[in-house]
């Protein structure tokens, strides 16, 4: 036996369906529960999903390896949430269809978050394929030991050489041991217009000697635009620490090597810090470096060894930490 449901709306929308056998003799039967089913014509660029509400987060599909820690919905962002069991992250988020065409460059954002913890930080990758099959994705940038306790916004930049329907995917590796929270939000969509700038190139943070709260960056500015092409126009360089604007460079020449001196920094943690260019058609994709700063607290004891000595009293020998934990 089969139904066809015509009566679906163009829209979006996470559907199931209860089916209840029935006896004109013996009345109802036990009731069978499908799988839910994402129905419609799916997301339209430009959109944003912001995940305002548990049925928008059910437009996602959640793909759950590891049986324990998974992505849930939490007051209004997707929320990757860990169980105690140490289990590592194996999970993936994927989205609905989103229609893409050929030839044309496109601008992939979200926000993204983590616990408050500097100890803990989380490995995730941004993927995107033709089959919500987490086996059929591809990666399109990948965050390892990442950490912010404010919502960051991220972009990437997407090139499409085959027109057709595409998901994005979001994929939770961390350790269990060391990941604590990732939330992921405002995921979004639109096409690249006009001129915008590549990534910045060689992005390095130094952490001040001795314990001292401050940290230089460096990098260059790119020379090349979105689309691979020569950049033959200025750009702004944008630094936030954290997700918060530190500092702005304007009027930038392509390929311009360029410094960077954060002494605004008043405890000692742990920090990420994100560079990206700007045109007025908008900003490039961002590079993130992160760094500890300030006073470490000491690293593990080395060479730890106990034996009996001539009394019959326990001796135990180890090496001081010479280094941090961070």
């Amino acid at each position: 036996t089969s139904f066809v449901d015509d009566s679906m709306a163009s829209d979006m929308a996470a559907v199931y369906y209860l089916i209840t056998p029935y006896s004109i003799a013996k009345g109802n039967g036990p009731t069978s529960e499908t799988d839910k089913v994402v129905v419609g014509q799916g997301y339209k660029v430009p959109f944003v999903e912001g995940f305002d509400s548990q049925e928008d987060f059910e437009l996602w599909s959640v793909v759950d390896n590891n049986g324990g820690s998974t992505w849930v919905y939490e007051n209004g962002q997707a929320h990757y949430q860990y169980n105690n069991e140490n289990i590592p992250g194996d999970d993936w988020l994927i989205s609905p269809q989103i229609t893409l065409e050929e030839g044309k460059v496109y601008r992939l954002s979200f926000t993204s978050k983590t616990a408050s913890y500097s100890s803990y930080s989380e490995n995730f990758k941004v993927t995107l394929g033709k089959n919500a099959n987490p086996d059929e994705m591809t990666v399109l940038k990948e965050f390892t030991s990442y950490y912010s306790k404010t919502p960051e916004t991220q972009s990437v930049i997407v090139h499409v050489e085959e027109s057709g329907d595409y998901h994005i995917g979001f994929y939770d590796f961390s350790d269990g041991k060391k990941g604590w929270s990732l939330y992921i939000d405002n995921v979004g969509m639109d096409e690249v217009i006009g001129v915008i700038p590549s990534v910045v190139n060689d992005l390095n943070v130094s952490p001040a000697p001795s314990g001292v709260l401050r940290a230089m960056l460096s990098f260059t500015a790119p020379e090349k635009d979105a689309k691979g092409g020569t950049l033959n126009e200025n750009v702004s360089v944008t630094i936030n620490r954290n997700g918060t604007l530190v500092n702005k460079f304007t009027d930038v020449a392509p390929g311009t090597a360029l410094s960077w001196t954060d002494d605004e920094i008043s405890v000692s943690d742990t920090y990420t810090y994100s560079v990206f260019a700007s045109t007025e058609y908008g900003d490039g994709e961002a590079v993130s470096v992160s760094s500890y700063v300030g006073i470490d607290v000491p690293g593990s004891v080395s060479n730890v060894s106990i034996k009996e000595d001539s009394d019959g009293n326990a001796l135990l020998n180890w090496s001081a930490p010479t280094v941090g934990s961070h």
